[in-house]
């Protein structure tokens, strides 16, 4: 069974390859941000919802560069660790954390195993 797509994504798959950057929005506050406009603008956005288990959605596989930004309270650093995995199988050349609980955090292929 294929997987689905996470929220907002039916836009990501529709966009041209490559995306250079996407931005994954995640943590209990995340439905309340991922609307706003004037936020990167140009950047392609989906959302995990707070809790979910990232490996049953369907990640783009035209993204290069991912932004995962928290908002409300945090997803675990398991977690966390796991979207970052599973979006670099789909082909992401790196995940840069941006979230309040850690240093900016950038993830490449060989640093996930």
């Amino acid at each position: 069974m294929k997987a689905k797509l996470p929220p907002y994504g039916r836009s990501a798959m529709q966009t041209p390859s490559p995306i250079y950057q996407s931005i994954i929005f995640t943590g209990s506050g995340a439905w309340d941000h991922i609307s706003n406009k004037n936020f990167y603008p140009t950047s392609n956005k989906l959302l995990l919802p707070f809790g979910d288990d990232s490996n049953q959605y369907q990640w783009p596989e035209n993204s290069t560069e991912v932004m995962v930004f928290s908002r409300g309270e945090p997803e675990t650093k398991q977690q966390l660790l796991l979207l970052s995995k599973c979006l670099l199988q789909y082909g992401a050349n790196f995940i840069l954390w941006v979230l309040p609980d850690y240093p900016i955090t950038k993830i490449e292929r060989e640093g996930v195993q």
